[in-house]
């Protein structure tokens, strides 16, 4: 599972950035080992999403085929964290034109974390590098209190 090869490169100097379902592992991530993360348009409850495309997929960024299953399901369910025991680690970045996921679930999840919502946009959170000295900020001062 990606969870346990991500956990065992997690150290107390470890920041996470994630994106998507990246995101969503960041989460888990931060708030299970007091971690902090940065998270981009994430994914805040997939195992409900990915249940509609059980069967065979194609990624075309990988030129890779691959099946999946109601186990995958099960295993990003267990991932969920209904609250979120240290808001103060996690920090959003959100753009409301996000065509592949409701932009909202983000926003009312991570209600209680440093946010930045925008209008316009897309999944792929464009502009991303105008946040580089707030990300930057942000684990900065998150790492060394």
């Amino acid at each position: 599972m990606a969870i346990a090869q991500l956990e065992e490169h997690l150290d107390e100097h470890t920041a996470l950035i994630g994106s998507s379902l990246g995101g969503f592992y960041a989460t888990y991530l931060s708030q299970t080992h007091g971690l902090p993360a940065v998270v981009v348009n994430p994914a805040v409850h997939p195992a409900r999403r990915f249940s509609e495309y059980l069967g065979a997929q194609y990624n075309p960024y990988q030129d890779y085929h691959y099946q999946l299953e109601q186990t995958h399901v099960r295993a990003l369910e267990q991932l969920y964290l209904e609250q979120l025991a240290s808001p103060e680690l996690l920090f959003l970045l959100q753009q409301q034109g996000d065509e592949v996921l409701p932009y909202r679930q983000a926003v009312d999840y991570y209600q209680l974390c440093q946010q930045v919502v925008e209008p316009g946009g897309e999944h792929r959170f464009v502009g991303f590098e105008r946040y580089f000295g707030a990300i930057t900020r942000f684990l900065n001062i998150t790492l060394t209190t």
